[in-house]
């Protein structure tokens, strides 16, 4: 079922596919299928990664986008998986409770964004939002695959590694994106803080997401301000040479590391002896 999700072309269509199988079988076994949508509800389509997947879960989990970003958890499910009683022991009973549990501003703010949802234009938004996300993700890839430095001398076979092609790429689903490295390299973690220099925060890169909200369309600087902060970020990484791979990828930075703890204690080994 995985043999397809690791390639890049085809990697939505298996996970799809797979979710979909999913859902098949634990429709077949009796078991409930629970999708926690707190980052993916109301965002990845209008009906959040159920409709991308086109999978009705049982039980749904959404988090603060219900809430118009208020902190706020809903869960929503199935009848006979929402009641709050025992049906063998009626007095069996679930207790919800909460500082901001049926709180006015927080059900207000729910009230408000159900209200914007259920407007006839509001999956035209999403749709061009999912458009302008992924019309900025090639166009900032294009220009990120111009970065190449010239090939140098450590860079000649025999040598023990040199400096790379600019290994950014950026991915999206809908308005969802994130930053990712197309070779291995012992400094890539360096970029965030390339980054946090020219104006960019981001929580993760690599595995992690970020996102545009829905209106970032209405602001015509919004993405090429983002963009010009990944190139210079990119661009003064290179610069500055660390963009750099040691032959051999992978397995070669790990010997690398390897060696140098295992120099490092043996170094405070012998200072020890030494005293």
């Amino acid at each position: 079922e995985w043999e397809g999700y690791n390639q890049r072309d085809d990697q939505v269509v298996s996970h799809i596919t797979w979710v979909r199988k999913l859902r098949e079988l634990t429709n077949r076994l009796g078991v409930p299928l629970v999708f926690d949508e707190i980052y993916s509800g109301f965002r990845l389509r209008p009906r959040g990664a159920q409709e991308f997947y086109s999978v009705q879960a049982d039980m749904v989990a959404y988090g603060k986008t219900l809430g118009g970003g208020m902190p706020v958890g809903i869960v929503c499910g199935r009848t006979h998986l929402m009641r709050r009683y025992d049906p063998d022991l009626c007095f069996r009973l679930t207790y919800l409770i909460g500082t901001f549990s049926a709180a006015p501003t927080t059900v207000g703010c729910v009230a408000e964004f159900l209200d914007w949802f259920q407007r006839p234009e509001t999956p035209a938004r999403y749709a061009a939002a999912a458009d302008a996300t992924a019309r900025w993700i090639a166009d900032t890839n294009q220009k990120l695959q111009r970065l190449a430095p010239p090939l140098l001398p450590s860079q000649d076979e025999g040598g023990e590694g040199g400096y790379a092609a600019v290994p950014v790429r950026l991915m999206s689903l809908s308005t969802v994106w994130t930053i990712c490295f197309d070779s291995p390299g012992r400094y890539h973690w360096l970029f965030s803080y390339y980054l946090r220099a020219e104006g960019l925060a981001v929580s993760w890169i690599g595995t992690g997401r970020c996102s545009f909200p829905l209106d970032f369309t209405e602001d015509p600087t919004y993405a090429p301000r983002v963009q010009e902060a990944i190139l210079r970020a990119a661009v003064s990484m290179r610069d500055n040479g660390w963009w750099w791979y040691p032959k051999g990828g992978t397995n070669a930075i790990k010997r690398q590391i390897a060696a140098e703890f295992a120099g490092a204690a043996w170094t405070r080994f012998r200072r020890l002896k030494l005293l």
